[in-house]
């Protein structure tokens, strides 16, 4: 009597399954990917007031009129004021 070293093989309709599975994971995996690289478009100017209705009950004020912007600059203004800072405590080591 033969004996097979390895694993008890798979039946057909698993192998089946299992073949299927990988290839729809692979598939999805490459159309992410195309749809990554190709830069598609979309108009959402039309749900703007839609989001930032949804927004502003969420976060209880509101997120509209430029905030954004505002935010953004006064973010940018904090980071290069630690950016000022830490190159002057790294030049003020050896005095």
């Amino acid at each position: 009597m033969l004996q097979r070293n390895g694993p008890m093989p798979l039946s057909k309709p698993v192998r089946w399954i299992i073949y299927g599975a990988v290839g729809l994971t692979a598939l999805t995996r490459i159309l992410f990917a195309v749809l990554a690289l190709v830069k598609i478009p979309i108009d959402l100017k039309s749900q703007k007031a839609l989001v930032e209705e949804i927004t502003s009950s969420t976060i209880g004020r509101s997120a509209g009129n430029g905030d954004a912007k505002k935010s953004r600059r006064i973010n940018q203004s904090v980071f290069d004021r630690r950016l000022s800072e830490a190159k002057g405590a790294v030049t003020g080591i050896g005095k």
